[in-house]
This record gives C-alpha cells, sequence and structure tokens, in this order.
C-alpha cells in the first residue's frame, strides 16, 4: 500500500453478509452494519477455528482499554452455520463489536483470501473503505501501534 502517494486498495464487503435472529437469518446490507464511525477495524476470522475464537478475549482487552480509539470494531465471522456458531462459541467469549456472518465465504474471495491463510486479517478503513493499514494486530505491538497512529491522526 502507498499511502504517501494516496493510493489505497479498496476493502470488499461481500452482500451475503447475515445477521442472525432467534429465528432466521436476516441479510444485511453493508450500509446497515456500521454506523460509520471515521474508522472501522474489521476482523475476519473462520468461525469454527478454536484459535480465532479464543483471540476474542484479547480483543475484549484491546477495546476496553482503548487501544482502537474511537474506530469502530466490525467482525466478520465465515461459518456456513451461523446459528451453531452463536449458540457455541459466541455465548463462550462474545465480541466487543458488531458480528457479522458470512455464510458463504465470499467476503474472503473478494479480498483474495481462502481457507489456507493462518489469520484472514484484521483491516483498518477509512469511511470509504479504503485499506488504511492491515495486519496482525494481536500478536504484533508495532502493528498495533501503526492502527492507533493512524486513527489518532484522522480528523
Amino acid at each position: 500500500m502507498n499511502r504517501e502517494e494516496g493510493n489505497y486498495p479498496k476493502f470488499h464487503f461481500s452482500d451475503t453478509l447475515l445477521t442472525v435472529t432467534d429465528n432466521e437469518d436476516i441479510n444485511v446490507p453493508c450500509q446497515h452494519i456500521f454506523t460509520r464511525a471515521q474508522t472501522i477495524v474489521v476482523n475476519i476470522s473462520w468461525g469454527e477455528c478454536h484459535i480465532c475464537t479464543t483471540e476474542y478475549l484479547i480483543w475484549d482487552t484491546l477495546v476496553a482499554a482503548g487501544h482502537l480509539g474511537n474506530a469502530e470494531v466490525v467482525f466478520i465471522v465465515i461459518t456456513e452455520n451461523p446459528k451453531l456458531y452463536l449458540k457455541i462459541y459466541y455465548a463462550l467469549h462474545g465480541l466487543p463489536g458488531k458480528v457479522v456472518f458470512d455464510n458463504s465465504g465470499w467476503t474472503a474471495l473478494l479480498n483474495d483470501k481462502d481457507k489456507t491463510t493462518e489469520m484472514l486479517g484484521t483491516y483498518l478503513l477509512d469511511k470509504e473503505n479504503r485499506i488504511l493499514a492491515k495486519g496482525n494486530i494481536l500478536k504484533d505491538p508495532e502493528k498495533l501501534s501503526e492502527f492507533r497512529q493512524i486513527i489518532d491522526s484522522l480528523p
């Protein structure tokens, strides 16, 4: 990414994202997922990945400690069975942000990710969905610092 020249790749949200109620899966258009704060942090994970789901505890700590400033946090969980995910994993860990599901895997494909990717990724987006930074902020303190610097520098 070449931020100095203003060349930012875009993050692509799938139009198949779902939220789940007690009785049915509901398709959610992207514009209704988040409030469009100045920036959003999007984390994509495989819903059946035990490592990914245990990392949600670290997300709790990051958000509670204010390490992501005023950025809105959105979790896209890729799973074929969102209701089962909610019953088993979400009940154990919860998430400190908005949670939507991609039961088709399109979000990963649209952003050049696949199931062989160890961690699908965390992205810092501006309000135009341009990727300002990406990387594993849970395991790399320098990457977390980069995210925070960018968040703090935006008007």
